[in-house]
């Protein structure tokens, strides 16, 4: 199935595709749910205004879309998903992402309807809420923390014009790129997507921006002025097939460095590692730089950790040992754990801003770590 809608077999027909096993279809309750709305999506809305003058402009330059039949069908669908959740409030973009499903299944309505609403629940949850700042907000900071991660050099330029996500990725993260690509692109990114662990449906969408900012790095980095930036970034002046296919290509290894665990932090520069179930694992790549107080250091820390004072990790005086130890030690994440915040953000702050890559912070009480971790990474002394 292709998330909860069903698919027929493969009958070997030529009007059949053979993708995933057959066409999909529709199950009779979304048919029914989809019969129920016809006859509400005629009635007059408050919304119809904006949605008219929406249909009229999404992705016109799609030979579908140009159509009066699929403009009225794109129209049909946001209205009845309005309808159908009135605890949602409509956004512009939501357009973009209806007219990629629609593009799709052109010719029967439930099945668009029933996919649209499975792949807003699914991967845009909480988007379309009345107070989504937050999950605006945590969204943003992912990609941005995450681009920090893997390019702390181009992080680094973007920080010192003043360059913030918000300024551009908004549609990107908000709409999982239907706004700001052709709808060909737009499919191989959902394909992925769609293929994807689903652990990773959260951080997909800021991953493949960072893989897509690193394509074109070398030309952000040329660009001195704040207005040049935000400019090429809102519009993406490039190649956009061969851009999308080399960002797909990388999300791969990018999936790989990046732990699952990783969550947006609330503050700092960095991701956080969760202490989930999958600590164990991840600490295995990573060089603990714990920076609590000696004291408690000694009496019980992380196997392998390394006790060094925050402000000393700020300075930028220990980071040439950091990195040899992370070197020798075979490590690739550099994981700065305390259980004050504040200390922690002032230690990853300098080591990202020394350009130096693949940093992330835990902050916790060191017997929560404890319960999540083995035996033999523990070490307490009395």
């Amino acid at each position: 199935h292709l998330l909860g809608v069903r698919l027929r077999p493969w009958s070997n027909r030529r009007d059949e595709s053979p993708y995933n096993g057959g066409i999909p279809q529709s199950s009779l309750e979304d048919k029914m749910i989809w019969a129920a709305l016809e006859s509400p999506v005629i009635w007059s809305h408050e919304q119809d205004r904006q949605l008219d003058n929406d249909k009229k402009r999404c992705h016109q330059y799609h030979h579908l879309m140009k159509s009066s039949t699929m403009k009225d069908l794109l129209k049909q669908i946001l209205k009845a998903w309005i309808i159908l959740h009135p605890e949602y409030e409509y956004w512009q973009g939501l357009d973009s992402v209806a007219a990629a499903v629609i593009c799709v299944f052109p010719t029967d309505p439930s099945l668009c309807f029933s996919f649209f609403c499975r792949f807003t629940n699914t991967f845009l949850k909480g988007v379309f809420e009345s107070d989504n700042k937050s999950e605006f907000d945590s969204r943003l900071a992912l990609f941005w923390q995450y681009l920090a991660f893997h390019d702390p050099v181009l992080w680094s330029h973007l920080e010192n014009l003043n360059v913030k996500p918000e300024l551009f990725a908004l549609k990107w993260v908000l709409t999982l790129f239907a706004h700001v690509l052709p709808l060909e692109q737009v499919w191989c990114v959902w394909d992925a997507l769609l293929l994807s662990d689903t652990e990773r449906y959260n951080s997909f969408a800021a991953l493949f921006g960072v893989c897509l900012m690193v394509q074109v790095r070398s030309v952000l980095l040329e660009l001195k002025e704040f207005g040049d930036v935000v400019t090429f970034l809102s519009k993406l002046p490039v190649a956009l097939k061969p851009l999308v296919a080399q960002s797909l290509e990388m999300l791969h290894s990018a999936f790989i460095l990046s732990p699952v665990e990783f969550t947006s932090s609330p503050s700092g520069f960095v991701p956080e590692l969760s202490y989930g179930k999958g600590l164990s694992k991840e600490l295995g790549r990573c060089l603990v730089v714990d920076v609590r107080p000696n004291e408690q250091y000694k009496t019980k820390r992380i196997r392998g950790a390394v006790n060094i004072d925050a402000n000393d990790v700020e300075s930028g005086a220990i980071h040439p040992e950091i990195l040899r130890r992370r070197l020798d030690r075979k490590k690739q994440i550099i994981l700065v754990y305390g259980l004050d915040n504040d200390l922690v953000d002032i230690a990853t702050s300098g080591l990202v801003k020394a350009k130096i890559c693949f940093v992330a912070k835990l902050v916790a009480d060191i017997e929560d770590v404890f319960a999540l971790l083995e035996e033999q990474l523990i070490v307490r002394n009395s």
